[in-house]
């Protein structure tokens, strides 16, 4: 019975570090997707698209999760609608490794972006149904885009 409450602790109180990932992070957050997200994916294969698409300013634009071991255990991309002061952010890819140890880490990260100080509004299309009550109880707005076509 001893036992269990160590390995209870370490199940739920994993130490771990978020941050805005660097450049030095770009290979392991590739890795990342690659391994969590989908395998051969092209922000997974494409290190010149990954920079084009996520790097301004000596920082990659994802927020980053390590466990305690330095893993990476969570990811979430975003891509900022201006580059200076204060800008709308649309979110991209946000993935918590199935491994992972930590109670609402997914709710954690965008909770640091929420936080960051240029960030105004986060903006997400396409978020699967699955998602939807993470975004309610965070107090989003959700709702549907109608879709036209002129032909």
């Amino acid at each position: 019975m001893v036992l269990i409450f160590p390995l209870l602790a370490e199940l739920i109180f994993d130490k771990m570090s978020i941050y805005i990932a660097s450049f030095e992070d770009t290979l392991e957050i590739m890795s990342f997707i690659n391994l969590e997200w989908k395998e051969g994916h092209i922000l997974s294969r494409d290190k010149d698209f990954f920079t084009y698409e996520h790097f301004y300013n000596n920082q990659v634009n994802f927020v980053v999760s390590k466990n305690s071991s330095g893993t990476i255990n969570g990811v979430l991309g975003f891509i900022p609608t201006a580059l200076s002061e204060l800008s709308d952010v649309f979110t991209v890819i946000w993935k918590v490794s199935k491994g992972n140890k930590t109670p609402m880490l997914g709710v954690q990260l965008l909770r640091f972006l929420q936080k960051n100080s240029y960030v105004r509004n986060i903006l997400s299309l396409g978020i699967n149904k699955e998602t939807i009550g993470i975004y309610n109880y965070m107090g989003f707005s959700i709702g549907t885009l109608n879709h036209y076509v002129l032909f």
